[in-house]
């Protein structure tokens, strides 16, 4: 009967044949030994690895209309798919060693994968829009690459980026299909460089040929642009677990009207993505990708950096996936060290560390920042303001964000959906006008509002949140949901928490309020 069940499961399952809708980005190094075989639409689709230690995999292919994906573990016979973002199930059907759905719009289907307790690496299926692929470039000044012969690629690729920057109109430069090997280059002003599909650029596994200004370092890159459907992989597994190298992949220094669009970014040796010091930056479509044992790889991180729009971002990090930061020092920005009008919407991030956060580093203000339409998802911690080293952060919103928290084994504050916290590092700082607005999220673990004795967290608003606290097994010292020291002017407007698990065992209670002024939570409710 079981056999005969299976088989059943197997066929309501099933896919539909080969689509014409359906066009997979050519792989150089697509991973043959991938524990995962995937379809869509009946197309096979290539899978490519992130990292070495903790990987995770993923596939990216270009969708028209509905199709039928399909995600099996054939060495895995017995794993457990769980699919999130929620918005983008359909028609799910999972049965032991897969998992079938409906694919309908763009956007990433998010996998863990798990055998019993065990947690197996992580699957992405990443799905673009036809509309998503954009031409190459058309310059007078045009550059064409191609990988080289002698395995290092790095001259030839700064020479062409050379010839952009110094000249009178810029430039632009086309890398064809192939796998290149570059050490650190500098993209200087109006100068566009375009990855065709099928293009790998490796990080070279060696320390000497990269700095610590990154791999693709834009420098006063005024007016410059990266777009393309190639993959950049900084080599993090060698540089920074053997060889102890900290490196973004891409830098972006003291440059203005830069534009960043639908690359994939992975395996960083440090920061993935840094702007620095930089006005008027634009980054939609990008992938992110990282090894979750290579430390401090963070994803993108506007630092000290003003009018930044960040759109249609997916970032997998092994640390914070969004971290708005400012540090001191004085001239590598184009304005007065502050990070202020920054926007990042649209987007889902699957992070070990804080998903969306305006911290650690606050060394000049952090102000007019808004997170929008997200979905954090098989995540650590949701949303964070942390203040340590002095200024104030002011005037963030966190609208429309859907939260699916779980604990993570090491990560002690795991299954947070909220952190307020000020500390004093470098300086004394204020954390004043904070909004919470239409948040759906899961709390294995507490919320935590902090300031200190000598200087209160102030003025939040948590309105229209709806709390759904879950089974918690790593942590299990009573906690509140709402844990608030040194705070004053807290207000709750229509926040629902909802019990989602029977083990109310380490729940301490809804509230614990200590050392703190007035905490309105009249607007709180129970279910």
């Amino acid at each position: 009967m079981s056999v005969m069940i299976l088989v059943i499961a197997a066929l309501a399952c099933s896919v539909a044949s080969a689509d014409a809708n359906v066009t997979v980005f050519p792989v150089p190094d697509a991973d043959g030994d991938a524990p995962y075989v995937v379809t869509v639409g009946g197309v096979s689709v290539p899978v490519e690895k992130c990292g070495a230690v903790l990987p995770v995999y993923y596939a990216r292919v270009v969708v028209s209309g509905t199709q039928r994906a399909s995600v099996v573990a054939p060495e895995t016979p017995d794993a457990r798919f769980d699919l999130l973002p929620e918005r983008l199930r359909a028609d799910v059907c999972a049965t032991p060693g897969r998992i079938a759905f409906d694919v309908r719009e763009r956007g990433p289907y998010a996998m863990t994968v798990w055998k019993d307790t065990e947690e197996l690496p992580s699957f992405i299926l990443v799905v673009e829009d036809a509309s998503d692929v954009r031409e190459a470039p058309v310059h007078d000044n045009l550059h064409r690459l191609e990988p080289g012969p002698d395995g290092l690629d790095t001259a030839r690729i700064q020479a062409a980026l050379d010839a952009c920057a110094d000249a009178a109109g810029g430039g632009a430069v086309i890398f064809e299909p192939g796998v290149y090997t570059t050490g650190s280059v500098t993209v200087g002003p109006n100068t566009t460089m375009y990855f065709a599909p099928g293009v790998l650029v490796r990080a070279a596994p060696d320390r000497d040929k990269i700095t610590d200004r990154g791999i693709f370092h834009f420098t006063r890159a005024d007016n410059s642009r990266l777009y393309g459907h190639g993959v950049i992989d900084g080599h993090g597994h060698v540089l920074r677990l053997e060889q102890e190298l900290s490196a973004q992949i891409i830098r972006a220094s003291t440059s203005t009207n830069l534009v960043i669009e639908d690359v994939t970014l992975r395996n960083a040796p440090g920061w993935t993505f840094l702007i620095r010091g930089c006005r008027g930056v634009r980054v939609d479509n990008v992938k992110l990708f990282s090894d979750w044992a290579v430390a401090n790889n963070d994803g993108i991180n506007p630092e000290s950096s003003e009018d930044v729009l960040i759109t249609r971002y997916f970032g997998h990090g092994s640390d914070d996936t969004i971290a708005v930061k400012t540090l001191p020092g004085e001239g590598y920005w184009v304005n007065d060290g502050a990070a202020r009008n920054i926007t990042v919407r649209d987007s889902v991030v699957m992070c070990r560390k804080t998903a969306l956060k305006a911290g650690t580093e606050t060394n000049r203000d952090i102000e007019n920042i808004l997170f929008e339409n997200i979905d954090v998802i098989h995540s650590s911690r949701g949303l964070g303001i942390w203040m340590r080293d002095g200024a104030t952060i002011r005037n963030v919103v966190f609208r429309d964000i859907r939260m699916h928290l779980r604990e993570i084994e090491g990560e002690h504050m795991s299954g947070e959906p909220f952190r307020v916290v000020i500390q004093k590092r470098h300086g004394l700082g204020t954390i004043e006008d904070i909004t919470y607005e239409n948040i759906r999220t899961t709390a294995p673990f507490r919320a935590l509002i902090q300031g200190r004795a000598d200087r209160s967290v102030g003025r939040l608003v948590f309105r229209d949140i709806a709390i759904d606290v879950t089974d918690r097994a790593l942590k299990r010292d009573p906690a509140p949901v709402f844990e608030i020291r040194h705070a004053e002017d807290i207000q709750f407007e229509d926040v629902v928490v909802r019990w989602a698990t029977d083990d109310r065992t380490p729940w301490s209670g809804l509230f614990d309020i200590e050392d703190s002024g007035v905490i309105a939570t009249e607007g709180v409710t129970v279910e």
